[in-house]
This record gives structure tokens, C-alpha cells and sequence, in this order.
């Protein structure tokens, strides 16, 4: 008789267990397993330079090796998708500076029959409530921060698709009523679970990145020429 297979709780577990992998090393063995082969050597170089400019990547390889269930592997995927269209970046959208979805889900799909199907959860009806119950219960601070919350997501949103659509950025930002550092600010707090959104504040990061470097650029520039001015000028005083 045949020993039995050996199951585990999640996809992590049971690709280090195929592959032979240190649990420590999981989330840069997918990475590089999964990355876009054309975009390699590029990849290679931003990774040794800027390596948290993987960062989204690596959330997803994170979520992947959580996940348990064939259903929470299309979720992820499916919000990973999501960020990919919408994604605008130069690095990632035309140079494929990024993992692929296409080499990315056959990693877990092939490993489905070493997974242990999870528990079914207890059914737990909950007591009947009216309306005047819940009411009583739900203090009105808690009433007013949901409230707030979903004004602010709702904003957000309309944020997203003014940017995405193309409306200057000023003008999308005059709108929501909030200077760049607010808005990114805003949108780190409520990212959580809205893919849209995530983007949008990783985009705005290094939009900020690549302003300070054209400020820094140009702050060089300026002190060269300073300098090359006054090298002139003692070299005709000379």
C-alpha cells in the first residue's frame, strides 16, 4: 500500500516543499521564475538599483503563497490583472519590467493537488435583529465614521478615473479638494483591498520620484554652469 501524500495549508508550503525551497528565499524564487524573459536583463539591473520598485510584484508572490483554495488564486490574480491594465507606468507597461501572469499562475496551479482542501467553516446564524435593534447598537460615532469613509472612497474613486482618463493632474487634484502629499496620503489609507486605488498611489509615488530627480537634475545643472561661469571669468582675469 502507498504512504499517503503528504498535504500542506498553502500554496507557499507546498512549493517550497516541491521545489525545494527555503521558506526565506519563496518570494524572490517566484519572482525570478515568473519575470518577463524579454525584459530579463533590464529587470536585473532596476532590481539591483531600485529593488523596491518590485514591490507591487512581490505583494502579489506574497498573497499567491497564502492563498489555499483554486478560488483565492483567481482573486489574486484577478486583482493583479486589474493593476496591469491600468497600469501606466513606462517601466512596467512597455518594457514588461514586471512578473507575468502567464508564468506566474501555472507556479501554484500545478501544485492544486497538494493542497489540503480547508475545513468547512461552522454555519452561525446570528439572532434576528430589527432595524431599531441595530440602530440601538451602532453608536453614532461609528454610523459617522462609516459614512465618512465611504465619502472619501466614493472621492477617491472619482480621483482614480479623472487621472486615468487623462484630466491634468492639477485639475484632478483642485477637484478632490487636496494638495499631492494629501491625496497620496489619503490614498495609503484607504488602498487596502481596492486595487484601483493602489495603483494610483504607487503611481503617484513615483511620479514624486521622478519630480525630485528632474528638480535634482536641474539644481546640478544650474551649479555647474555657476561654476563653469567662474572658471571663465578668473581664467580671463588671469
Amino acid at each position: 500500500m502507498s504512504a499517503p501524500k503528504t498535504l500542506f495549508p498553502n500554496f507557499k508550503e507546498a512549493y517550497c516543499a516541491a521545489h525545494r525551497c527555503k521558506p526565506e528565499n519563496f518570494d524572490h524564487q517566484v519572482f525570478w521564475k515568473s519575470v518577463y524573459r524579454r525584459a530579463l536583463p533590464l529587470t536585473v539591473v532596476i532590481w539591483v538599483v531600485e529593488r523596491r520598485m518590485f514591490q507591487p510584484d512581490l505583494e502579489v508572490i506574497r498573497a499567491l503563497g497564502a492563498a489555499s483554495t483554486a478560488v483565492e488564486l483567481q482573486s489574486v490574480m484577478g486583482e493583479f490583472d486589474n493593476r496591469c491594465m491600468v497600469e501606466r507606468s513606462i517601466r512596467r507597461a512597455m518594457f514588461r519590467m514586471r512578473v507575468s501572469g502567464a508564468r506566474l499562475t501555472p507556479l501554484f496551479t500545478d501544485l492544486l493537488p497538494l493542497i489540503e482542501p480547508p475545513a468547512p467553516a461552522p454555519v452561525d446564524f446570528p439572532p434576528k435583529r430589527s432595524p431599531q435593534d441595530i440602530a440601538a447598537r451602532e453608536g453614532p460615532e461609528n454610523r459617522d465614521a462609516r459614512e465618512n469613509t465611504g465619502v472619501v472612497v466614493r472621492r477617491l474613486k472619482r480621483f482614480h478615473a479623472d487621472v486615468v482618463g487623462g484630466r491634468p493632474l492639477p485639475e484632478a487634484l483642485a477637484e478632490l479638494g487636496v494638495d499631492l502629499d494629501e491625496a497620496r496620503a489619503l490614498l495609503g489609507q484607504h488602498r487596502s483591498g481596492r486595487p484601483d486605488l493602489g495603483w494610483l498611489h504607487d503611481h503617484l509615488e513615483e511620479r514624486g520620484q521622478l519630480d525630485w530627480l528632474r528638480a535634482e537634475n536641474a539644481r546640478l545643472a544650474k551649479q555647474a554652469a555657476e561654476m563653469s561661469a567662474k572658471l571663465s571669468a578668473a581664467r580671463g582675469g588671469g
